[in-house]
This record gives C-alpha cells, sequence and structure tokens, in this order.
C-alpha cells in the first residue's frame, strides 16, 4: 500500500465534517508505516500513527503542536482532507462532548462479554471502530459532562489487555489505516450520530 492509499478518503472526511459535524475536533495523523519519515527535532518518533500530526513540504511527519486545545479551523479541515496520505483523528473531552471506549482486548470470549456491558451501559445502536485484523475495538460516545480518562488492566503485564476511557487530552483515529496496514472500519456502518 502507498503512502497516498494510507489516509482517509474524502467521503469519510466530509462524513466526519459534516455529517457528524465534528470538523471544529478533526485533525490529522500520520499513519504509521515503514517508509515514513519523521522530520529532524519532531518529538514524533515513535508515536507515528498515534498522535496528530501532518507532513512538512520534505515529505517528513511531525507532530501538531497543542493540538489539545488549539483553535482548528474550516480550512485546515479542508487542507487535510485533501491529503489522502493522512488519517482523520477526533479530539475527545469537553471541547468536542465525545468520549471513548477504547478496549484492547484480543481474546474473543472477553472481548464480546466487554462489548456487551458498554452496549447495556451506553443502549443498543452503538458504532464501533474495528479492524480486520484484531478483535480490539473503540466504541465513541457522547456526553454533557467532562469525566477524565481511565484505564483498567485486566492483568499485571504492561503492555497487556485493558480497558480505556478515553477523554479531555486525548483522541482516537477515526478513519484510515491502522500501523498494521489494515484500514479501520465502522460497525454496523459510519456513524450516524
Amino acid at each position: 500500500m502507498t503512502n497516498e492509499q494510507r489516509g482517509a478518503t474524502a467521503d469519510e472526511w466530509f462524513h466526519f465534517d459534516f455529517v457528524l459535524g465534528l470538523g471544529s475536533n478533526l485533525l490529522p495523523c500520520v499513519p504509521a508505516a515503514p517508509d515514513v519519515r519523521v522530520a529532524a527535532g519532531s518529538a514524533l518518533a515513535g508515536k507515528v500513527g498515534k498522535i496528530p500530526s501532518q507532513f512538512n513540504a520534505s515529505g517528513e511527519a511531525h507532530g501538531l503542536l497543542n493540538w489539545q486545545k488549539r483553535d482548528i479551523l474550516s480550512n485546515e479541515v479542508k487542507m487535510w482532507s485533501a491529503d489522502r496520505r493522512l488519517n482523520i483523528c477526533v479530539r475527545l473531552g469537553p471541547i468536542s462532548s465525545v468520549y471513548a471506549f477504547d478496549v484492547d482486548v484480543d481474546e474473543p470470549a472477553a472481548a464480546d462479554a466487554i462489548f456487551n456491558l458498554i452496549e447495556d451501559t451506553l443502549g443498543p445502536g452503538v458504532f464501533v471502530r474495528a479492524r480486520s485484523n484484531s478483535r480490539k475495538f473503540l466504541v465513541p460516545f457522547y456526553m454533557d459532562e467532562p469525566c477524565k480518562k481511565r484505564k483498567i488492566k485486566l492483568d499485571n503485564s504492561p503492555r497487556g489487555p485493558a480497558i480505556e476511557l478515553l477523554a479531555d487530552g486525548q483522541q482516537f483515529v477515526a478513519a484510515g489505516s491502522h500501523s498494521s496496514g489494515v484500514r479501520y472500519q465502522w460497525l454496523p456502518d459510519l456513524p450516524t450520530h
């Protein structure tokens, strides 16, 4: 897959911007791939594909400063959406009223049980961001009351299975490609609310 094919599609940018009305909370993210070069002096090293970032004029990736609180202008979203190399990130917390449960659990029965608990809590009709090569998933939701991020580790290993409530100062990749090379997908389809 070439660099130009990794990012979100024009339809995905349109959907998250205009259909969901999240334009003022959309950010670009350079997908992780072996051929991505990080700009000299950038703190992005080791974080490509995980935090808001873009390409400079030389085609090197660099992070976006102060992305957690910056005003995101419509002309920036228009510019980012035209670059097929970029994934879409959604900024979370009280600034957008969007939060998310990020379930990093690969064991099928455990992942299903956690999904059922989330659906019981949020109600039927949740939208799930997933990928074809993993049982891990993310469920975004709207909430008017601010809350803090939380993490529940399911075992004692440092990178073991966990459930996170993503909140203020965080974001998630909504569309484009995962570092494994597969595209993110939404189930049952792109969110409508």
